[in-house]
C-alpha cells in the first residue's frame, strides 16, 4: 500500500486508528487514582471491618518498620503520609507502582493503565496459583520466573533483556538462585533473589532509555534505586565517557577516580598508536 501527500497520510491515520486501536497516553491524575482503577479491575472490595483492619495494621507494621530503621529506607517512606499511600494501594506496595508509572512509563510502548493493568493481573495470578499468603504484594514477591509475568516485564524491552531475568534476576540457573542455595543464611530469607527482584523494574526502563543523565541520575535514576536497595554497599562505576560533559556528575554518583587510562597511557602500552592534533585556522567567511 503506498501512501502520498497529506490527504493519504492522513488516511493511513485514520486506518491505524480503526485497526490498530491506538491507546492514548492518558495517566492518573493522582498516584491514588492509579491505585483506585487497579484495585477496582483486579480485586473484589474489602468486606466488612475485619478486612480494612488487616489492611491497617499491615500498613502500621511496614510505616513501623520503616520509622524505626529510617537509615535503611529513603526518607518518604518515614512520613505518615506514606502509611496512608500503602492503604491506598493495599494489597500492593506503592513503590510498584511508583516504578511503573514514572519510570516504565517512560519507554515508548507502555501503556500506562493498560500495561500496569495487563502486569498486575499476571503477577496476581501467578502468586494465586502458587498459595502465597503475604499481606502485601512487593517488588521483591513479584515472580519473574513466571513465563507471564516475564513476558509483560520484557515486552517493552529490547530481546536481550530476557536472557538477563533468567541469568541475572530470577531464572532457574539464575546466580542469585545460586547464591541463596550456597549461602543457607541468604536463602533460608531468599534475600539475594529479593534484591534482584526489587532491583530490576526500577532499572530495566532507565537502562533501556539510554539517556544517561536521567539513568544515573541521584533523584529518580538507576543510581537511587541501586543505593536505596544498598544502602551500605560500595559502588564502582566504568565508563569509557563522563556522564556529562562538565564531568562533574561522574564522580559526584561513583565517588573520585580509581584509575584513569587516559589516551597517553594507550599509546604509551602500545594499544594505540599516537594521536597527533594539527590546529588549523578556520576559513573566514567575508560573506
Amino acid at each position: 500500500m503506498e501512501v502520498g501527500g497529506i490527504r493519504g497520510r492522513e488516511a493511513l491515520d485514520r486506518l491505524r486508528n480503526v485497526v490498530g486501536r491506538v491507546e492514548s497516553s492518558w495517566r492518573p491524575a493522582t498516584a491514588e487514582e492509579g491505585f483506585e482503577i487497579v484495585r477496582r479491575r483486579l480485586f473484589e472490595p474489602l468486606a466488612g471491618p475485619e478486612a480494612y483492619k488487616q489492611r491497617d495494621v499491615t500498613a502500621r507494621a511496614f510505616a513501623d518498620l520503616y520509622r524505626a530503621q529510617a537509615a535503611e529506607f529513603p526518607p518518604e517512606c518515614k512520613s505518615s503520609d506514606y502509611e496512608k499511600r500503602i492503604q491506598a494501594a493495599f494489597p500492593i506496595h506503592p513503590e510498584i507502582f511508583d516504578r511503573l508509572y514514572e519510570d516504565w512509563s517512560t519507554l515508548v510502548k507502555f501503556q500506562r493503565t493498560r500495561g500496569v493493568l495487563r502486569l498486575m493481573a499476571a503477577v496476581i495470578h501467578s502468586l494465586w496459583e502458587k498459595g502465597d499468603r503475604t499481606p502485601l504484594i512487593l517488588p521483591s514477591t513479584i515472580p519473574m520466573d513466571d513465563a507471564r509475568v516475564q513476558f509483560e516485564l520484557t515486552r517493552y524491552l529490547p530481546d536481550n533483556w530476557v536472557p538477563i531475568i533468567e541469568k541475572d534476576v530470577d531464572g532457574s540457573s539464575s546466580l542469585p538462585l545460586k547464591i541463596d542455595r550456597e549461602v543457607p543464611t541468604l536463602g533460608k530469607l531468599h534475600a539475594t533473589r529479593r534484591v534482584a527482584r526489587t532491583i530490576y523494574p526500577g532499572s530495566a526502563p532507565t537502562a533501556a532509555t539510554a539517556h544517561r543523565g536521567s539513568q544515573y541520575d541521584f533523584a529518580d535514576g538507576f543510581a537511587r534505586h541501586m543505593r536505596d536497595a544498598l544502602p551500605h554497599a560500595s559502588f564502582i562505576g566504568f565508563t569509557g565517557t563522563p556522564i556529562e560533559l562538565a564531568d562533574a556528575n561522574t564522580r559526584a554518583v561513583f565517588g573520585n577516580y580509581v584509575s584513569i587510562y587516559d589516551i597517553q597511557r594507550a599509546a604509551q602500552g602500545g594499544a594505540t598508536v599516537p594521536i597527533y592534533y594539527e590546529s588549523r585556522p578556520r576559513p573566514r567567511s567575508d560573506s
